[in-house]
């Protein structure tokens, strides 16, 4: 036999001599096989000895004749192998061989097998590797193989569909997880919508989530950290410039909305209280918090807003803090102090009364005639509170008069009577 453990041995009986055609053949072995003991010949026989006794026509019996089959050495092929780590390196290496004749070939099949030397392959991609060592020296190119199973790196992928609407909360991660060893194992960082050990998730905000990946590999899992990004398909915004009402009280207010990354083509509706209106904006409206929803008629989407008008926190108030009379009837000397608060300051006074007033735009008056004075109050945003009044300075109803009653005349001069 070329190759060990063939069954391709033959013993072929050139010559029988002697004794009484025909003859008939014996076979036995002790450590062989394939004879077919009754044939002349022999074929398809592995290693062994193998012994023929041949019978004449007249029963003569021949001494037993011994044949040996040989074979070369067995081939060995001895492989060492280190298995795919958590920094995906790896090994296998041929560390000894013979048998047969030699010299020796070697073929690799695997992938990324055609890296590295005949006898060491390192950082292979994983998966199933045969190394085959083929007998050059022989005709038939005996050969032996050694298979190999390298796990490959884990590796993780993520598909994605993204939050259909602000606040929508429909986005769906689904992980793609290869390689390492299985089971894996799911860890996600805590946030909105998460099942924190499950491997897809769903009913997802938009947002960056983060996920650890874990396989089963044994002396120590290995992981993979990733983050994933679900996008807003329609990031519809709403914006708003508003009109505070100015003067407390009024219904002055306005709202312009506008609505930006829709479709163009939107339904509105404002409440407040009792209030409600259908349209994008509203005017003549007092102080308070509106709420809007828009509703985009082409992608499905939903949007609320709440906008404040504001106001002065207090209408326009006058106090008189105090008032100095005249204490002569046509005197110039009185005098009206006043506080205000409210509104928006600063303030522009005018007031009016009797006469021609010296500073009629100050917020106190003094040089007042007896009377009844009023005044106007506007504050910064042109809130007016006008002719406050009357404020009446205080004077005697008339100037001090002198009458001469009787004249009585003196008795004697000197007299004082």
């Amino acid at each position: 036999n070329e190759c060990a453990g063939d069954a391709a041995g033959r013993i072929n009986l050139h010559s029988v001599s002697g004794g009484t055609a025909p003859y008939s053949f014996t076979w036995t072995t002790g450590n062989g096989s394939g004879l077919d003991i009754s044939s002349r010949n022999q074929s398809g026989l592995t290693a062994g000895t193998y012994t023929v006794v041949v019978t004449d026509a007249n029963g003569c019996v021949s001494v037993p004749v011994p044949f040996t089959v040989n074979e070369p050495a067995p081939l060995t092929l001895t492989l060492a192998v280190d298995n795919t780590n958590c920094s995906n390196q790896n090994r296998i290496e041929i560390t000894a061989h013979g048998g047969g004749a030699g010299p020796y070939e070697f073929i690799w099949d695997g992938p990324g097998a055609s890296v590295g030397t005949n006898l060491l392959k390192t950082n292979l991609p994983g998966g199933t590797y045969t190394i085959t060592m083929v007998d050059m020296g022989t005709s038939q190119r005996c050969n032996t193989s050694r298979t190999v199973e390298l796990i490959r790196p884990l590796t993780v992928s993520a598909s994605v569909l993204p939050e259909t609407c602000l606040g929508s909360n429909n986005g769906v991660i689904t992980l793609d997880v290869s390689g390492g060893t299985q089971p894996y194992s799911f860890v996600w960082d805590p946030a909105p919508g998460i099942i924190t050990s499950d491997r897809n998730q769903a009913e997802l905000p938009a947002g960056n989530y983060n996920v650890r990946v874990l396989d089963s590999r044994t002396g120590g899992a290995c992981h993979v950290d990733m983050t994933v990004s679900v996008p807003l398909l329609h990031n519809i915004q709403l914006q708003a410039a508003i009109d505070n009402v100015e003067c407390f009280g009024e219904s002055t207010g306005a709202i312009y909305l506008t609505v930006q990354n829709g479709s163009g083509n939107y339904t509105y509706q404002w409440t407040k209280g009792a209030f409600s209106a259908a349209t994008r904006n509203i005017t003549n409206i007092p102080a308070g918090d509106y709420t809007v929803t828009v509703t985009d008629l082409v992608f499905g989407c939903t949007m609320t807003g709440v906008y404040t008008i504001e106001q002065p926190a207090n209408p326009i108030v006058i106090t008189v803090d105090n008032i100095t009379p005249n204490l002569c009837h046509n005197d110039r000397n009185g005098a009206i102090e006043i506080s205000v608060s409210g509104g928006t300051v600063p303030y522009e006074f005018l007031w009016t009364g009797p006469g021609n007033l010296t500073a009629p735009t100050n917020q106190n008056q003094a040089g007042l005639a007896g009377g009844d004075y009023y005044v106007t109050v506007t504050d910064a945003w042109n809130c007016v509170v006008s002719n406050f009044g009357p404020v009446t300075v205080p004077e005697p109803a008339t100037s001090i008069s002198i009458e001469v009653i009787e004249v009585t005349p003196l008795t004697a001069t000197g007299a004082n009577n």
